[in-house]
C-alpha cells in the first residue's frame, strides 16, 4: 500500500515538473505567510560546568540561566521581526502595521513555539521587532503577543522525540557504538587538544553523559561564548573551535538523519501542520483579511534540518563547517513559506485559481535568499509541494506509525437521562434507593451523638465544672 501511494505521489511530481506555474510577471497575490525559526543564541547546557571546568569564568558571565536565550539571542529574533515588518508590512503591504488587523476584528498573526523556554522567548522577541513600541492599541503603546506552547510531554508537532524516546535512545546507542565511535577515534587529536583546554577528558563518556552529547555540548559552549563576545578559554584557537564544531555537526547529521524514518520522527507532526496551514488558505473564496494570514513557528535546529532533508534541501551558509553538503544553522535562521494564488492558466474566469509556494531563507547574518527545491520549480505548485512531503510520509509512515504511537482516546461519558427499565429497577437498586439506605443510619448516629453531648453537659454542671 505504501509503495502504491508513493508511486502516485511521484507521478504527481513528474507531471508537475512539466506544468509549473509561470509567475514571471509577478501578477500573483500573496495570501498566506508561514515562517519557521530556530531560536536565538543561548547559554550553554549546565553540564558544561563539569565537562569543561576551565571555562567556568565564561559560564558565570552569562546573564541568563543555563540553556536559556541570551540578550544576543533576543536581538537576533528581534532583527527577524524587523525584517518581516520591513518586507511584509511596509513593502508588500500584506500584514497590517498592528497585530490587531485592519478592521480590529481578529488577530491576523499566530505565534506558536516548542515547549522549551528559549523558543517561547524567541517568539516574543520576534514580536518586539514585528510590532515595535507605538503599534499597540490606543492608550498602550506596547503590543503583547500571545504565544501558544504545549507541555513538553504533549508536544509532538515540533519533534516526536518524546513519543519516540525508546527508538531515539536505541538509534543513539547504535550510532555511538558504530560510526560515532569511529569518528571519535579518527579525530582523537582534536578532542585531546580541546580536553586539555577544558581540564577534563569530556569526550570519554564518563563525565555524566555520553561521548557524542558531550562533544556537542562543549562545541556549542565555545560557539555561544563567541556569540556573546566572551574571551575564548585559554588556549582555544579559531581553528580548534572550527574543527570541533565540524565534528559535532557531523555527529548531528549522521546520528539524526541517516535513515528516512529518523527524519520522520525528528520533525514530528510539523510537515502535516505546515500542509494544513497552506491548504486551508487554498480553498475557494479564501479571504486573507478575514483569517489568520501569518503563522510564526519557533523551534530547534533539528526541526529545520529535518524539514529541509524531507524537502530535498540542505542549509548551507558560507564560512561555516560543512558536512555532506550541509552546514550548521546560524541562531535565528528563519524559513519563509509564501502561498500565492494566480488566475487559472485556462483563462476561464470561473475556473479556480492556481496556488504555488515560494520559499526563502534568512538569518541575522545573511540576506533573504530564494530556495529552489530539487524536485520543484522556484514557484512550486502547491500540489507538488504537498506531494514532496507526502512522498516521504508514504515511504516511512507518519511519526505515529514509525513509533507505534496510537493512544486511544475515550470520550467523556454523559450521565444517562433515560428512565430506568423494569429490569434495572428489579436487578439493582436505583441511585435514590441507595441514598436512602445511608440516610437513616446517619440520622440515628447524629441523634445519639446529640443526646450524649447533652447528658455530658448536665453531668459537668452538677459537679460545677466549667468547660474551657
Amino acid at each position: 500500500m505504501k509503495l502504491l501511494r508513493l508511486a502516485g505521489l511521484l507521478a504527481v511530481l513528474a507531471a508537475g515538473a512539466q506544468a509549473a506555474v509561470d509567475t514571471s510577471d509577478d501578477s500573483s497575490e500573496l495570501v498566506l505567510l508561514v515562517s519557521l525559526s530556530r531560536h536565538g543564541s543561548r547559554a550553554p547546557n549546565p553540564i558544561t560546568k563539569k565537562l569543561c571546568p576551565n571555562n567556568l569564568p565564561n559560564m558565570k558571565a552569562y546573564q541568563v540561566p543555563p540553556e536559556q536565550l541570551t540578550e544576543r539571542g533576543m536581538q537576533q529574533l528581534e532583527a527577524a521581526g524587523r525584517h518581516i515588518r520591513e518586507l511584509y508590512v511596509e513593502e508588500k503591504k500584506f500584514l497590517s502595521p498592528s497585530f490587531n488587523g485592519k478592521t480590529h476584528e481578529h488577530f491576523e498573526a499566530y505565534f506558536r513555539a516548542d515547549s522549551a523556554n528559549r523558543c517561547g522567548q524567541s517568539a516574543i522577541a520576534m514580536g518586539f521587532g514585528l510590532y515595535p513600541d507605538g503599534t499597540g492599541p490606543k492608550g498602550y503603546s506596547k503590543q503583547p503577543i500571545p504565544v501558544y506552547m504545549q507541555l513538553e510531554e504533549n508536544e509532538h508537532d515540533f519533534t516526536a522525540e518524546g513519543a519516540c524516546w525508546d527508538m531515539l535512545q536505541e538509534d543513539n546507542k547504535n550510532y555511538g557504538a558504530g560510526r560515532g565511535h569511529d569518528s571519535i577515534v579518527k579525530n582523537i587529536d582534536i578532542l585531546q587538544r580541546a580536553a586539555k583546554i577544558c581540564g577534563t577528558d569530556f569526550y570519554d563518556g564518563k563525565q555524566g553523559e555520553g561521548s557524542i552529547a558531550a562533544i556537542k555540548d562543549v562545541s556549542d559552549m565555545f560557539l555561544f561564548d563567541a556569540d556573546e563576545e566572551l574571551p575564548p578559554a585559554p588556549g582555544l584557537t579559531p581553528d580548534l573551535t572550527f574543527a570541533l564544531s565540524k565534528l559535532a555537526f557531523q555527529h548531528l547529521i549522521e546520528r539524526l538523519y541517516t535513515f528516512p524514518r529518523q527524519i520522520t520522527y525528528e520533525v514530528g507532526g510539523f510537515p502535516e501542520l505546515l500542509m494544513r496551514n497552506l491548504n486551508s488558505a487554498a480553498v475557494p473564496g479564501f479571504d486573507p483579511d478575514s483569517a489568520t494570514k501569518y503563522y510564526s513557528y519557533h523551534g530547534h535546529r533539528e526541526l529545520l534540518h529535518g524539514l529541509g532533508f524531507m524537502m530535498g534541501y540542505k542549509f548551507n551558509f558560507a564560512g561555516l563547517p560543512e558536512y555532506n553538503g550541509s552546514t550548521p544553522l546560524i541562531p535565528g535562521t528563519t524559513l519563509f513559506f509564501e502561498l500565492h494564488r494566480t488566475p487559472s492558466a485556462a483563462g476561464d474566469g470561473n475556473a479556480p485559481p492556481q496556488h504555488f509556494v515560494r520559499l526563502f531563507v534568512w538569518s541575522p547574518k545573511t540576506p533573504r535568499t530564494p530556495i529552489k527545491l530539487p524536485n520543484c520549480a522556484l514557484d512550486c505548485p502547491l500540489a507538488e509541494f504537498n506531494a514532496i512531503l507526502n512522498a516521504h510520509l508514504a515511504l516511512t509512515g507518519t511519526w505515529r506509525d514509525v513509533c507505534n504511537f496510537h493512544p486511544v482516546f475515550h470520550p467523556p461519558t454523559q450521565p444517562s437521562l433515560r428512565q430506568p427499565t423494569a429490569e434495572r429497577s428489579l436487578g439493582s437498586p436505583s441511585a435514590s434507593s441507595r441514598a436512602w439506605q445511608w440516610i437513616w443510619p446517619t440520622a440515628i448516629l447524629i441523634a445519639v451523638g446529640a443526646v450524649s453531648a447533652l447528658a455530658y453537659q448536665r453531668f459537668l454542671r452538677r459537679r460545677e465544672y466549667q468547660p474551657l
